[in-house]
């Protein structure tokens, strides 16, 4: 199934992921940032993901794909990034936020590159590891392909 995006952003350029590149230090994955130049983030349709690493969870809902420069600051990547420095684990920019305030981030270190996480925001102790933090997808695209609507 397709994914389609509502409440897309402004289309953003090159030299505009450049710049948030520089900002706040970091080198986007490709697939995610070929996403940001399509959508600049967005709601998808459909919204649901498989968590299957999870003890009690087998699903999670997306409320917004994070972006650059939209009006809502809370929507914006380097909005979430900036806020939420020392809680997700180092190497961690989040892309995308889910309806029970939990955070989805792309791994943007050397062994895990690209992969898609799951950070489960509720167990304060827990921040700033991978101990709360479940792998949903190897890739950003691979991401995209699991999202399904719930019957």
């Amino acid at each position: 199934m397709a994914v389609e995006f509502s409440d897309v952003g402004a289309l953003l350029t090159d030299k505009q992921l450049d710049r948030l590149e520089r900002d706040i230090d970091v080198k986007l994955p490709a697939p995610y940032r070929n996403f940001l130049l399509r959508t600049n983030g967005g709601k998808p349709h459909p919204d649901f993901f498989p968590i299957a690493e999870h003890e009690t969870l087998s699903f999670g809902r997306i409320s917004v794909l994070y972006g650059i420069g939209r009006a809502e600051r809370q929507t914006n990547v380097d909005w979430h990034y900036k806020m939420l420095i020392g809680q997700l684990p180092n190497y961690a920019l989040p892309i995308a936020g889910t309806v029970s305030d939990d955070v989805i981030f792309v791994a943007l270190g050397a062994l895990d590159e690209g992969r898609i996480y799951f950070w489960e925001r509720g167990d304060a102790r827990l921040e700033g590891g991978y101990d709360n933090s479940y792998v949903i997808a190897p890739s950003f695209d691979v991401f995209l392909e699991k999202l399904y609507a719930l019957s």
